[in-house]
């Protein structure tokens, strides 16, 4: 069992986890919850089952993600702040390759714990 920097990186997770428990929007904190347990046994354990796990889950915190943008009217700044990040992680999932995957893989997962921050603040303040 090895742990590399995009297992570790998963735990990036926890900021938005504790937001969103601390703000009391139980439905992301078990989304965020489950996305960061399945992608870290995904990566952790390589196998090939917990691809698709890992996929439904990161969908479903994308979408929910999404909802809250909805929620909260795609307002300022919020909404802009998180779609900056959204073309950030682009960035780094499109132009990933096996020299630097596991630095773009984290900074994705970087991103997207940021992305999931910045929705869940905007829906705060809605």
């Amino acid at each position: 069992m090895k742990l590399g920097m995009k297992g570790w990186s998963n735990f990036l997770f926890i900021i938005p986890l504790v937001f969103a428990l601390i703000s009391k929007i139980y439905f992301m904190a078990i989304i965020i919850c489950l996305t960061m347990i399945v992608s870290l046994v995904y990566h952790i354990y390589r196998e090939r089952e917990w691809v698709r796990f890992d996929k439904i889950t990161a969908s479903t915190l994308i979408i929910a993600n999404i909802v809250l943008c909805y929620l909260f009217r795609f307002s300022f700044p919020y909404f802009y702040l998180a779609l900056l990040f959204v073309c950030i992680s682009f960035y780094f999932y499109f132009n990933t390759n096996k020299k630097n995957y596991q630095v773009y893989h984290s900074l994705w997962h970087l991103s997207s714990a940021i992305i999931t921050l910045f929705c869940l603040i905007g829906y705060i303040g809605k």
